[in-house]
């Protein structure tokens, strides 16, 4: 393996983290929001 080849993956392992950062932080919101909804049902 090349060092051009380390950065590529390396990069692509970035931006994987970057995705997942986005699904759990939306995730978050709509749990908020969930619990939200629920304490105005009780």
């Amino acid at each position: 393996m090349n060092l051009d080849e380390i950065d590529l993956e390396f990069l692509s392992e970035l931006r994987r983290g970057d995705q997942i950062e986005q699904e759990l932080t939306q995730l978050k919101e709509w749990l908020d929001e969930y619990n939200v909804q629920e304490r105005r049902n009780d």
